[in-house]
């Protein structure tokens, strides 16, 4: 399934990730506008529960189509995913730096460095909202050393799939790793990745999309998540030299 957000429909805009993820439209065009930011922030301020933290969705969800996963009896309980990827690209962007020191900020911050330094990430999607949060925090001592545990969990069997013909909803090698600089690009072979890459161009159907590997609520949302897919797979194919 996609990732959490509170932002916006899927969370492909704001909450991309390191792994899997690219940064969204505005890492694409390399600038954050300054709009798009403020309205955004107005959001996040009223948005930020009282301990910090945003909640992955809202009670409000369960009223419309949704998918499955979209569901909530509480929406008062912080979530890391999305917030550690939202800091993270908050972080990034260079245009509204007074926010760093805003109460709701501080808050959130407060927050995700309580996961870290309490927990370990529950899969992939707490995985890549761990990362972004820890490659871009400003306090590089202390984000290097929960990076070095966040590193010993990535290395655990298991949590990348090394089988490129595994099925079902899981996150293989060039979803950790899909560019050759990839934070996870060090826990994977030069073999495996070759293997991956083999099969991903295996997988592309005859109308020339990639398919999708979760359950949708109709053939639109279908199509519509196909499209963002086969971008992000034929991106993948081009950073590692195969077109």
């Amino acid at each position: 399934m996609p990732d959490g957000t509170v932002i916006e429909r899927g969370g492909k805009n704001l909450t991309e990730n390191e792994g899997g993820w690219n940064d969204g439209k505005q890492r694409k065009i390399g600038c954050f506008a300054p709009d798009v930011l403020d309205g955004i922030i107005r959001y996040l301020r009223g948005i930020t529960l009282p301990d910090g933290g945003l909640p992955f969705v809202f009670k409000s969800a369960g009223e419309y189509t949704h998918a499955p996963w979209w569901r909530a009896e509480r929406d008062d309980v912080p979530s890391i995913n999305p917030t550690g990827s939202i800091l993270g690209l908050l972080y990034k962007q260079r245009v509204r730096t007074e926010i760093f020191a805003e109460e709701w900020f501080v808050k959130n911050e407060a927050y995700v460095w309580r996961v870290v330094e309490r927990e370990e990430p529950a899969g992939y999607h707490d995985g890549v909202n761990w990362l972004m949060f820890l490659l871009h925090a400003p306090d590089r001592n202390r984000a290097e050393r929960h990076l070095s545990k966040f590193d010993a969990w990535l290395g655990r069997p298991g949590t990348i799939e090394r089988n490129p013909d595994a099925e079902g909803y899981v996150h293989k090698v060039l979803d950790w790793a899909p560019r050759p600089d990839s934070h996870a690009a060090k826990f994977v072979t030069e073999s495996e990745v070759r293997e991956h890459l083999e099969a991903l161009v295996r997988l592309q159907r005859e109308d020339g999309g990639w398919p999708i590997h979760w359950q949708t609520v109709s053939p639109g949302a279908e199509l519509a998540w196909r499209g963002w897919i086969t971008v992000e797979r034929l991106k993948t194919l081009r950073a590692y030299g195969v077109i």
